[in-house]
């Protein structure tokens, strides 16, 4: 359900849908809120990994005697790198990626993390969608635009490429993370894994980023309905069959995304799976104490945040749209309803744990089908690890949570189908 938008008003005027408010008016401001534009992508990753280099070079001593003093609860090697992203993070927090046209729409010349030979088993094909036609509430100065993809697709899979969905075939549109203002779909190879090993092709979904008056949040939404429109329709894939994945903030996409189609009371994905989401933009809960040795730099914060929430009030940013971790009792009953499972894996020593905990108990208060995957000592998005190659163990971990989801999908369907039959 939409709710009227009037950019010049500051009323409040809620709408409900089964008892839970909806996106109300007073989200968005008229104007936006100052906050520091991007610059152009490759020049901060020039500028980032030169900063690395320094950190890395007069940090290292004192870090491993830190290492050696502390016995924090991982490896020398992970800490290492864990504490020269952060250091370096802390020191350019204003770096927030603006992509050419042609560096979002294409694979990046040097990933993250080196793809290996995985691309020998996993095809990719490049797409442009059309903005979705269906829109979510928003500022005028946010318009929907047409939207980039790259459709993997594993060696023994249903369907090829943007061929039309084969009967009961499966697929997992994917978001990635980088506090909506840097990455892309393939900075790593974890979406080409996914598609490897759940043997379904995968839709590595592009959006902008949040890097101007411009591309403010609900960009990255209409971005994510768009990919969601393409593979539902022009792909003609079920929705019921569409596992919506993401890691950071490519999980709050996909949790969004999902909220969204539920609000307009639309049919939604069999599933979600859920890799370290960033679920609430408030800041209002506390790290733990174990976070000390995580990456994530909370300085940071202070320039991603006001960049993403240009237009949004207060009250807007706590809407169920953009802090799902702060929902009340029934905000999730459409996943419920709609057979929706989600997969969620959480590190113990995320610096946004808390948060995480939250949403796996609201959903599990709402009767939302919810399998957790808690990784003891974890980092942040450690089976994808953007920052680092991942974990075989908590990389199989979360790929097995994927595989679990598309058991149940196929239970859910098997479901609908002798509810669907007559009586004899």
């Amino acid at each position: 359900m939409l709710t009227t938008l009037h950019p010049s008003s500051s009323t409040t005027q809620t709408t409900t849908t089964m008892g839970v408010p909806q996106y109300p008016v007073s989200t968005f401001r008229a104007s936006a809120k100052p906050s520091a534009n991007g610059i152009p992508r490759t020049f901060g990753q020039v500028v980032e990994a030169l900063v690395r280099v320094l950190v890395a070079l007069i940090t290292t001593p004192a870090n491993i005697v830190t290492w050696l003093l502390f016995c924090p609860p991982i490896p020398l090697k992970l800490f290492l790198l864990s504490r020269i992203v952060k250091y370096s993070r802390s020191l350019t927090p204003y770096l927030l990626a603006r992509e050419s046209k042609k560096e979002a729409s294409h694979k990046p010349a040097r990933p993250v993390v080196p793809f290996g030979d995985i691309e020998k088993t996993v095809s990719t094909t490049n797409v442009t969608v059309p903005a979705a036609k269906r829109q979510p509430s928003a500022p005028p100065q946010i318009q929907p635009t047409e939207a980039y993809g790259f459709i993997l697709t594993p060696n023994g899979s249903k369907g090829k490429g943007a061929d039309k969905a084969q009967p009961g075939e499966k697929i997992i549109i994917y978001f990635h993370g980088g506090a909506y203002v840097v990455g892309h779909p393939l900075w790593t190879p974890f979406a080409l894994q996914l598609a490897r090993d759940a043997r379904v092709r995968v839709y590595a979904a592009q959006y902008r980023k949040a890097v101007d008056a411009t591309s403010a949040w609900p960009a990255q939404l209409q971005d994510g309905l768009a990919a969601w429109e393409h593979v539902t329709g022009e792909l003609g894939f079920e929705p019921h069959n569409v596992i919506i994945a993401g890691e950071s903030a490519g999980g709050h996409l996909s949790l969004a995304v999902s909220t969204q189609l539920g609000q307009w009371d639309a049919p939604g994905p069999g599933g979600l799976a859920l890799c370290s989401p960033w679920v609430d933009v408030t800041r209002s809960f506390t790290p733990p104490a174990a976070s000390w040795i995580d990456y994530l730099e909370p300085f940071w914060s202070r320039y991603h945040i006001p960049s993403l929430v240009r237009y949004l009030t207060a009250e807007g940013e706590r809407s169920l749209l953009v802090s799902p971790a702060l929902a009340e009792a029934g905000a999730f009953d459409h996943l419920a309803k709609g057979k929706t499972s989600v997969f969620v894996s959480v590190g113990t020593a995320e610096t946004i744990a808390p948060e995480i905990y939250a949403l796996i108990t609201r959903l599990k208060g709402d009767t939302v089908k919810t399998a957790v995957f808690e990784d003891e000592n974890g980092l942040h998005i450690a089976p994808a690890f953007a920052l680092f190659q991942a974990s075989p163990k908590q990389y199989t971990k979360f790929a097995a949570g994927v595989k679990g989801l598309v058991r149940d999908i196929d239970a859910a369907n098997k479901q609908r189908a002798k509810e669907a039959a007559p009586s004899a």
